[in-house]
C-alpha cells in the first residue's frame, strides 16, 4: 500500500483557484511588456550608436583644417633680383675674344707699313716707338724677323712680339697708362751626349753612323786639323769617341 502524505499539501478550493488565476496571468504581462521595451531600447541604441559614431567622424574629417599646422618659411627676399643680375650680366658682357696674328718682315719693311697693313692706329704706333731705348729695335727690324700681334675683339693692340731669334725676342704690352716694353731672353735646355764609332772608309761616314750631326763632325775636324790628316793618317779600324753638348728649345 502506498501511503502518502497530505501535510504539506495546500488545499484550495475551485473558487481560489480561480481568483489566483488572473493575478497570475496579470504578472506575466507585465513581466513579457518589460521585456519587450527592454528589447526595443537595445535596438535603438544598437542603431542610434554607430550613425552618431558615423557622424562624428565625418564631422572630425570636415574638421582637419583645425589639425593642420602652418609654419611660415622666410624666403630671401633677393635670390630672384640676384639670378636676374646674373643673366643681366652675361647677356651684357661679352666674351673676351683675342685673335693673334703673325707676319714676316719683308725686304723694304718698315714697323710703320705693317702697321698700315694690319690697320692699326699710327698714334699707337707712335706712343711705342716714345717709349725710347726700349723699343730701339723694332727701327731696325730685318727681313726674316717675325712679329707676333695679339687683338681684342675691335681690332685694338693688346701686345706687340718682336722675334729676334729663337733665344731674344721684345715685347710689347699694353698696360692702364699706355705701353711697357720688356726684353725676353729664353734659355735653352743643356743635355751632355757621348758618342762613338768605328773608322771604315773616312771620320765623316762614321760620324753619320753614330748619329752625329753635320755641325759637330765640322767641329771635330777643325779641333784636330792640325794635329791629324784625316785624308793620310786616317786608317780602316780606327776609333773615336766623343761627348758634346746638345741644346734643346721647345723639346727641340
Amino acid at each position: 500500500m502506498n501511503y502518502r502524505s497530505f501535510i504539506k499539501r495546500d488545499y484550495k478550493s475551485p473558487e481560489q483557484e480561480q481568483r489566483r488565476l488572473p493575478k497570475y496571468l496579470s504578472w506575466r504581462r507585465r513581466h513579457i511588456a518589460a521585456f519587450a521595451v527592454s528589447v526595443s531600447l537595445v535596438t535603438l541604441l544598437v542603431s542610434v550608436i554607430p550613425f552618431e559614431a558615423e557622424a562624428t567622424r565625418h564631422e572630425n574629417l570636415n574638421n582637419t583644417d583645425a589639425l593642420k599646422v602652418t609654419h611660415s618659411l622666410a624666403l630671401p627676399q633677393d635670390q630672384g633680383n640676384h639670378s636676374q643680375a646674373v643673366v643681366r650680366d652675361s647677356i651684357i658682357t661679352p666674351a673676351k675674344i683675342v685673335t693673334t696674328k703673325q707676319t714676316k718682315v719683308k725686304n723694304g719693311d718698315t714697323l710703320a707699313a705693317i702697321f698700315a697693313r694690319h690697320k692699326l692706329s699710327a698714334t699707337e704706333l707712335h706712343n711705342i716707338m716714345a717709349l725710347g731705348k726700349s723699343t730701339r729695335d723694332l727701327r731696325y727690324i730685318k727681313p726674316g724677323n717675325t712679329i707676333h700681334i695679339r687683338l681684342d675683339a675691335n681690332g685694338k693692340l693688346l701686345e706687340l712680339t718682336l722675334e729676334k731669334n729663337r733665344l731674344e725676342s721684345l715685347r710689347v704690352s699694353r698696360v692702364e697708362k699706355g705701353f711697357e716694353a720688356k726684353q725676353i731672353n729664353r734659355e735653352p735646355e743643356t743635355r751632355i751626349t757621348y758618342a762613338s764609332s768605328k773608322i771604315n772608309n773616312s771620320l765623316s761616314e762614321a760620324g753619320q753612323k753614330s748619329g752625329l750631326p753635320q755641325a759637330v763632325i765640322m767641329e771635330l775636324a777643325g779641333i784636330f786639323g792640325w794635329d791629324i790628316d784625316f785624308a793620310l793618317d786616317i786608317r780602316k779600324g780606327d776609333e773615336f769617341r766623343l761627348v758634346y753638348e746638345e741644346q734643346f728649345l721647345d723639346g727641340e
